[in-house]
């Protein structure tokens, strides 16, 4: 913009005027922390608080918006990671909000507590505090006058599927959850006790004698003490959270998935449908990871492994037009 207005700068007087009225334009795009993108999809960078933490995120909007659009809000796995699931611009989330953009749908996704620019909260890790952003994140999504309230989807990986679960039980108006790489019946105890026998060398063996400590009762004494989280995870199992869902569903499953492995995904299905859920749908990717990479345990990182598919992306990106896009013109 600036070359644009020095070249305005040596022809007429009604040149300078578009010149200047350009510039300040784009400064004004740059205050409100806008992307543009010429007549192309934007992107906003966005803040909201839950519990006294500052959250920041990006809001990214599609070219043409008209009355109301469906919206999704993306919810990262355990840990604090940033709004990209700590996996940069070749990861699932950027891809996948690339994808749903282009096809009119408004994506929410926001740096976890302690990532990113967000703030951080100085006490031990909650899970409970996790779901409270996520419902703020929510609340935010349908606040905004370019979304449609009644189309807001929820898209979570690993640990973020459990929190989908959990909105989705308590919040009927919520319109589809995708669950990626994280649906399971049984509660975090039982998983990190699978991972740890499947993987004795693992991280989730060094967390069981925590995982002991939040079984008894326990409080976090510090930090980074996990005993706070597992504890509050215990007091939600998934068995409970899946039999109150009605909202479609669609469970995304990598095949060689280390973490959660496939047949979680079967077993969440089938609750969820014995309970009398009418839209639950599993789509497993064979030879693709937890971050649905094509990188296994042992082999060398690169740029191709280490890249999400961008088949599951369009999978899932297909999935929410058809449950939001048809239902309003």
């Amino acid at each position: 913009m600036s070359a644009g207005a020095e070249r305005a700068g040596s022809g007429s007087t009604a040149r300078r005027g578009r010149g200047a009225r350009y510039a300040s334009l784009a400064a004004l795009l740059v205050l409100l922390g806008c992307q543009a993108r010429g007549n192309g999809p934007r992107e906003l960078e966005v803040r909201f608080a839950n519990a006294g933490v500052a959250l920041a995120g990006t809001l990214g909007l599609p070219s043409s918006l008209g009355q109301g659009r469906p919206a999704v809000v993306f919810v990262t796995g355990d840990g604090p990671q940033d709004r990209d699931g700590g996996l940069g611009p070749a990861g699932l989330f950027h891809i996948l909000a690339d994808s749903l953009v282009g096809r009119g749908v408004i994506v929410l996704r926001h740096d976890d507590r302690g990532a990113g620019s967000s703030s951080a909260d100085p006490g031990p890790p909650s899970y409970l505090a996790l779901i409270g952003d996520t419902r703020a994140a929510l609340a935010f999504a349908r606040r905004r006058s370019e979304v449609d309230s009644d189309r807001v989807v929820l898209i979570g990986h690993s640990e973020g599927a459990k929190t989908c679960e959990v909105l989705a039980a308590e919040d009927p108006k919520i319109a589809g959850i995708v669950l990626l790489a994280g649906a399971t019946a049984v509660n975090v105890d039982s998983l990190l006790e699978e991972q740890a026998r499947l993987n004795p060398g693992g991280p989730a063996a060094r967390l069981l004698p925590t995982m002991s400590r939040a079984k008894a009762g326990e409080r976090a004494h510090g930090p980074a003490d996990l005993t706070d989280w597992m504890r509050e995870h215990l007091e939600l199992p998934p068995r409970r959270l899946l039999s109150r869902i009605r909202c479609p569903v669609l469970i995304v499953q990598g095949g060689a998935d280390h973490l959660v492995r496939e047949h979680h995904a079967r077993e969440a299905a089938a609750l969820l449908e014995a309970a009398g859920n009418p839209d639950v749908s599993v789509r497993v990717f064979p030879g693709l990871s937890h971050a649905f990479t094509h990188w296994t345990p042992g082999a060398q990182h690169s740029p191709g492994l280490d890249a999400a598919d961008p088949v599951v992306a369009q999978a899932v990106a297909e999935w929410v037009s058809g449950r939001t896009l048809a239902k309003k013109p």
